[in-house]
Parts: C-alpha cells; structure tokens; sequence
C-alpha cells in the first residue's frame, strides 16, 4: 500500500498526496461556503481518517472520496453562539472516539453513540491524544492540560502560565505539549520546559509523530526530535 500524507483545508477539502500525484476529496456539506461551518482537524484513528470542525461535525471516511456523518445528536446547522465547535478528535477504534472543543466540552463515542463526559474546565478545549483506553490527554486555554478517560479526568497545569496549549502528542513514552512560547513534557505530574538546544530557541503550535520522529510545526519554526537531538528545518520562506 503507498504511504499518503493528508491534509484539510477548513472549507472541507481533503488533499491525499503520495509519490505519483494527489488525490483531492470534498466532505460535502463542511466549510463556511456552502456548507455549516469549518472543519477543525483530521485524524486517522484505527487506519481510518476521521475529522471534526465547528456545529459539532464529525465525519468518517468510509471509502475513497466518500465521509459519512458520524455526529448524530451533536450536529446542529442553526448557527448560534451556543453551538458546539469542536477542536480536536482522536480515539483508540471506532466505538472509543473523543471530541473537544469549546467551553471545556468533551464527548466521547462508544458502540451505543455519543455521550457527553463531564469536564473539569470551561476553558476551550484543543486536542486530544489517545495512548490508549486508560490514558487519554486533552490539552487547551491558559496552559490547561486534562488526563483521564471515559470515567473521568484531573487537571494539570504550570503555575501562573497564561498561554494556550494548542497540541499534545505521545512520542517515546512521553507526552509533549505545544504553545507559542516552546514546547513543554509532561512526566505525568509535572510539566516542564523542553531543553531542544537550538538558538533560538523554537516556539510550537502543531504536533505530530510518526516512523520515530516527533515534529513541531510552529508559526515560524520546523523541526523534528529523532529521540536523542532536536534538528531545526530551514524553511525557504523564513529568514
């Protein structure tokens, strides 16, 4: 099977690149356009893509170019300030998938649907990192970082930290953490700075982990941590 790299804009375009040429998918009906609202994230959970975005969309891929709706009893199409605008998705199968969002809103999905999980927070909600069914992670607003699972979650935090966590990201049996100031781990009760070595020093917005490496893609910075050294990537667009 060829490796593909995905990617959504927030009008609902799903570009699937590999060597040979893209593939282009339009989730019908998401996006600001012409259809309820943006989508947020997309995720592969269990091989398969799932993604989420504001009026508490959620969809799955259940076929090339085919996403069905999976948000039955979230989706509202009357926009409104109290809609559900979901952030982040993630899950370990199908009948074990998270969404976050505002609010401090969380649901999570089983066999039976959707249920909303009692939060700790009523700040906005980022993403969501699954290790497994036991261990989930749930970053967002004002340095908030949630584990926990389907029975309940605690809050962890940095004292007087106002910025937001925008991603969390398990690599190498750790759980790392992005903001706009750096990029933090957390040992399961402390969170601390991240020591990368690189002058200057990098700011993080987006996470991900694959093949052994972590990345980082931040606003103004791209690099990768191989698992003994952090390496900055020269962008051509940055000085």
């Amino acid at each position: 099977m060829r490796r593909k790299y995905c990617a959504l804009s927030m009008q609902g375009d799903v570009e699937l690149d590999y060597p040979g040429g893209p593939d282009v998918e339009k989730i019908e009906g998401a996006g600001t356009y012409e259809g309820v609202g943006a989508v947020k994230q997309i995720k592969e959970i269990a091989g398969t893509l799932y993604v989420c975005g504001d009026q508490g969309q959620v969809y799955k891929r259940s076929a090339p170019d085919k996403w069905v709706h999976m948000d039955d009893g979230l989706l509202d199409t009357n926009i409104s300030a109290t809609a559900l605008d979901l952030n982040g998705i993630d899950g370990n199968h199908e009948h074990d998938v998270y969404v976050v969002g505002y609010h401090g809103r969380i649901f999570h999905r089983n066999a039976a649907g959707w249920s909303e999980l009692d939060s700790p927070t009523n700040l906005h909600l980022e993403r969501v990192c699954c290790v497994s069914e036991e261990e989930v992670y749930i970053c967002g607003n004002e340095g908030t970082l949630l584990k926990g699972n389907v029975d309940g979650f605690s809050v962890h935090r940095l004292d007087d930290f106002k910025e937001h966590f925008w991603d969390v990201e398990w690599f190498d049996g750790k759980l790392y953490i992005a903001s706009l100031v750096g990029l933090f781990v957390f040992d399961g009760e402390e969170i601390v700075a991240v020591e990368t070595g690189l002058d200057p020093d990098i700011g993080g917005y987006r996470l991900d982990a694959r093949d052994g490496v972590l990345w980082s893609f931040g606003v103004d910075d791209l690099a990768f941590f191989d698992g003994k050294k952090w390496h900055r990537v020269v962008h051509p667009d940055n000085q």
